[in-house]
């Protein structure tokens, strides 16, 4: 959606502006994650969890901007 090739040919977010918001996304459910009430391990694995997550989805905006 937000490349010509993947998406509406008049959006063209560039690449460095989605790799910032990824890290916003990150540290913003990191930081809410780990002020929760839930225990150390929860929190650990809730934070391991979604860290996965994200990678992945960031591997899959990454496909839509290699040439």
């Amino acid at each position: 959606m937000h490349t010509p090739k993947a998406g509406n040919p008049h959006i063209s977010v560039p690449l460095v502006q989605m790799n910032a918001l990824m890290g916003f996304v990150a540290d913003a459910v990191n930081a809410t994650i780990l002020g929760s009430a839930l225990p150390a391990d929860a929190k650990t694995s809730a934070v391991r969890a979604f860290s996965k997550l994200l990678w992945i989805q960031n591997d899959l905006i990454n496909r839509h901007y290699a040439a």
